[in-house]
């Protein structure tokens, strides 16, 4: 399959990285706070090792171009619905593993709602992440001021 703006080279289906242990921790890594030590680059709270994390960063950094985070920022509404409505191809239909697929995508300066952080916490959930450090990883993976409003329901379904 060729992309519009890859047609040099085709398009490698990567919906089994997504089960593979440390995948989640290698892609969420570069999207996290300028901690130095981010919630997103320890591999235990994903319940992966530091060998795993590498095998899939490895698998990750072999794709050429621009990388899985070019395109156009979406806002929070775009990436929700987004998640929610998997096109009829598209082999990850779980919506809080979409959205944690998409979450780099999301604007820098986007607005967002109060449950923001709740909804990418439940997301978290789904792949593992103990409850006692997903809110302090969805806050870490969300921009800006209302990253850190987490007053909703804990457990909220993206």
């Amino acid at each position: 399959m060729l992309t519009p703006g890859r047609e040099d080279g085709p398009l490698t289906p990567g919906e089994r990285l997504v089960r593979m242990p440390g995948f989640w921790a290698a892609y969420l890594r570069p999207h996290g706070t300028g901690d130095p030590q981010p919630l997103p680059t320890r591999p235990e709270l994903f319940g992966a090792t530091a060998a795993q994390v590498e095998a899939v960063r490895v698998a990750l950094a072999g794709a050429e171009g621009p990388g899985p985070f070019a395109g156009r920022p979406l806002s929070w509404p775009q990436l929700l619905h987004a998640a929610r409505h998997p096109g009829a191809a598209d082999p990850v239909t779980d919506r809080r593993i979409r959205l944690l697929l998409l979450l780099p995508r999301l604007a820098p300066a986007a607005a967002l709602p109060d449950d923001a952080a709740v909804t990418v916490a439940s997301a978290l959930a789904a792949v593992g992440v103990p409850p006692s450090h997903r809110a302090t990883l969805a806050q870490s993976l969300l921009p800006g001021p209302a990253a850190c409003r987490l007053t909703a329901p804990a457990h909220r379904a993206a």
